[in-house]
């Protein structure tokens, strides 16, 4: 019986453990990272915007005159569609991240070369959420690195 328990528990803990990367570790993918490059929007050597949709405000954000941001970081296909995304920055936390997300789903982009096939990359991009007379102002300038006018 000792025996017994202590297979089931050692296959329990078997079960629990894997080695298998994160799917943003896997080195396999045909996306070039563009993340860690310092320029602002390094993807423009590849890619160019045809579509952006603006984000929604919140309406209890705006009735409560918060101010904030999301930052992502996602996949530009090769079709120039999105294609997943992780949210790396939210403040405050998860009060703009569902409408920033859905504005995100609708962009496009167009190649910036001539070739026949466009490069897919990985980038981010920040979404600022601003509504005058912010009670929470001073706070979302420090989280979001954006100055008031």
């Amino acid at each position: 019986m000792k025996h017994l328990i202590l297979c089931i528990l050692l296959g329990l803990s078997a079960c629990q453990s894997t080695t298998e990367p994160a799917p943003e570790q896997n080195n396999n993918l045909p996306y070039l990272d563009l993340t860690a490059v310092q320029s602002d929007k390094p993807e423009r050597q590849y890619w160019q915007e045809s579509k952006r949709t603006y984000p929604g405000y919140p309406i209890a954000a705006a009735a409560d005159r918060r101010s904030g941001c999301v930052q992502f970081e996602f996949g530009i296909n090769a079709q120039g569609h999105p294609e997943g995304y992780r949210i790396i920055k939210s403040y405050p936390q998860g009060i703009f991240d569902q409408k920033a997300a859905d504005a995100l789903a609708q962009w496009r982009w167009k190649s910036a070369t001539n070739e026949s096939q466009s490069q897919p990359v990985f980038t981010r991009v920040q979404m600022d959420f601003m509504v005058k007379g912010a009670r929470n102002i001073a706070e979302a300038e420090e989280n979001c690195g954006y100055q008031h006018n």
